[in-house]
């Protein structure tokens, strides 16, 4: 589904875009920029965004705590109970395609229904695993390579795609099977994640996965500890100390075999 955006709206969001472009050049210039370097422009960039398109009550985390599919770097939500979308980011150079393969994006996609992948100045929209939208502000060359705001390439574009993703709400799961759906790629993101930890806890030899299989009283090379060679001594039989059974005669009682003890 796209959004009109009016023509104030758009002539606005092209300021809003340039000074957003301004701010990633002035942390290139700086000379020792990573990733997180660029986070607090985004971060502006998405509340102001979200401010002049009517969503105001919305909140920006950097960084949030851990979710079930691993550490998007944005979270956009109300800041109490209700999340609007997840925002992965990488370096302005990085090549989104190739990230859009990976293992982690493939979680991502998968776990969340309204999910942007951006290098900064490209953005990708991905609603339920699939890629809905995307535009670019500009080119990484003028930015990284000479540390200037690149010529804006496509603000509109930008715009419609962050209109979509602020409308956005996750759907309460009100159904059986929509549970079923959801449990099942958590499940999923589970078993992939304990595939990786043993994985690696195997190369090392340790680590509590590890020590969580191996059997009772193994030692930590996998191997059991070996029984001592003393000589033991023989068990007696089960029988043997059992008094022999009486004959046919009358037994040690005085009681004859052919006496019945229910007898009035």
């Amino acid at each position: 589904m796209r959004y009109w955006v009016g023509i104030p709206m758009r002539r606005k969001a092209k300021r809003i875009f340039k000074d957003y472009l301004a701010a990633l050049a002035e942390v290139v210039r700086l000379g020792d920029a990573r990733e997180e370097s660029f986070y607090p422009a985004l971060k502006g960039l998405l509340e102001t965004l979200a401010r002049e398109l009517g969503y105001g009550d919305l909140r920006v985390t950097v960084q949030p705590r851990p979710t079930e599919a691993g550490n998007p770097d944005f979270r956009v939500w109300d800041g109490t109970s209700r999340v609007t979308g997840y925002l992965e980011a990488k370096p302005p150079e990085t090549n989104l395609e190739k990230i859009e393969s990976t293992e982690q994006l493939r979680r991502y996609r998968e776990t969340f229904p309204n999910l942007i992948l951006t290098n900064f100045l490209e953005f990708r929209l991905y609603r339920e695993g699939r890629l809905v939208a995307s535009a670019r502000l500009g080119r990484p060359v003028a930015l990284v390579k000479l540390s200037t705001a690149p010529p804006l390439e496509d603000p509109e574009g930008v715009l419609r795609l962050f209109e979509e993703f602020f409308a956005y709400s996750f759907a309460r799961v009100l159904s059986a099977e929509s549970l079923a759906v959801e449990l099942a790629k958590r499940t999923r993101f589970l078993r992939d994640v304990v595939r990786e930890e043993l994985s690696r806890e195997t190369s090392s030899g340790r680590g509590p996965f590890l020590n969580s299989t191996r059997p009772s009283g193994a030692t930590s090379s996998g191997s059991f500890p070996q029984r001592s060679s003393r000589t033991s001594t023989p068990r007696p039989s089960p029988t043997a100390s059992l008094p022999p059974a009486p004959g046919p005669g009358p037994s040690s009682t005085g009681v004859s075999p052919s006496t019945s003890f229910l007898t009035p």
